[in-house]
């Protein structure tokens, strides 16, 4: 099973078949205990046995796990433009998507720039769910739309 040339173990599916049954089994005997609810997750990736029986399947995976590099990479470059644009935005736009009401939801004039000018002349200062007045809400903003 561990040694020589044709032994189960020296193929790296093999081991992730032989790891899957396992967990399998260690979750099947200790079916009470919560602790191991972890290994039916494990149980999850037993639908890569599949990739084992075809060779198309393995050549897929295997140019999906090369390219994991470059797409992390990818991520970063466009995480880093969403960070730049976020603080361009903040620096723009913090506070002033914020609107003035009466009551009865009727829009005032839009000449008022604070919440205390707004509650003076009696009207409720409504803040945008979508606005650039942190950094955090900038990011979500910027997914968002």
């Amino acid at each position: 099973m561990l040694n020589g040339k044709k032994s189960y173990l020296k193929n790296m599916w093999n081991i992730l078949d032989f790891f899957i049954v396992i967990c399998s089994l260690l979750d099947f005997a200790a079916n009470s205990l919560k602790i191991f609810k972890v290994f039916r997750l494990i149980r999850a990736i037993s639908p890569l046995k599949v990739v084992t029986k075809s060779e198309g399947f393995k050549i897929v995976l295997k140019s999906l796990s090369l390219s994991i590099k470059d797409i992390i990479n990818g991520i970063l470059i466009t995480m880093l433009f969403f960070f730049i644009f976020s603080i361009m935005f903040v620096n723009l736009f913090k506070g002033k998507l914020n609107k003035c009401y009466q009551e009865g939801n009727v829009p005032m004039l839009d000449f008022y720039e604070s919440a205390q000018q707004c509650l003076n002349y009696g009207g409720v200062w409504e803040i945008n769910p979508y606005n650039y007045d942190s950094l955090p809400d900038s990011f979500m903003t910027l997914f968002h739309k």
